[in-house]
């Protein structure tokens, strides 16, 4: 046989070999999901006591929140007060104005998403999302599924409808973490802008 024809015999089975391999690999992960503008909810700021867990690390974060037309800021500190991460939403587009990596796979942008799956209504969510996104709504639990598989399971203290009382978590099934979230101090007020 000559090599030309054992070269040409050999690709397919070659191309079969590396799609049985490509087969094994895990799963892609799930796109980002889109977010949902801030001017749903009203002018307010907010201060909780945010824990992640993930990669086999549990941190806890003071995460002071504020809402005010289409603009949401977030900044995290540590339990001490120390500044680590200031992130802006303003209309659909996001800003890391300073700090540090999250543990993990958190990502600013993955919080942001995650207290908007906790706290915005289902109706403006979904609005925002490509229709393979959905929430189920139970008492006390949300449920967010990508073509009907669950991804990330939202559990609260007291009603789905009362999100702001009580201790809230939040499981993201596919990305191995986990947030608990308590609001502390929560004020509905006009707004008024701090810049940096």
């Amino acid at each position: 046989m000559s090599r030309y024809l054992i070269w040409l015999l050999s690709v397919p089975v070659l191309a079969l070999l590396l799609l049985g391999c490509a087969s094994r690999d895990e799963p892609a992960l799930v796109p980002d999901r889109a977010l949902a503008t801030p001017e749903t909810l009203p002018g307010q700021q907010f201060e909780q006591r945010l824990t992640a867990e993930a990669s086999g690390r549990s941190q806890q974060f003071w995460v002071v929140g504020q809402l005010c037309g289409d603009r949401f800021d977030l900044r995290f500190l540590t339990p001490a007060g120390l500044p680590l991460l200031h992130v802006r939403q303003q209309g659909t587009a996001i800003e890391a104005l300073s700090g540090r990596a999250l543990p993990g796979a958190l990502t600013a942008e993955r919080i942001l998403a995650d207290l908007q799956l906790v706290y915005w209504p289902v109706q403006a969510l979904e609005g925002a999302w490509d229709v393979a996104w959905a929430v189920q709504v139970h008492p006390r639990q949300r449920l967010l599924t990508f073509h009907d598989d669950v991804l990330v399971e939202v559990r609260y203290a007291e009603a789905e409808q009362a999100p702001w009382r009580g201790l809230v978590t939040l499981e993201h099934r596919q990305l191995d973490y986990r947030l608990e979230v308590e609001t502390l101090e929560r004020q509905i007020d006009e707004c008024q802008h701090q810049d940096g």
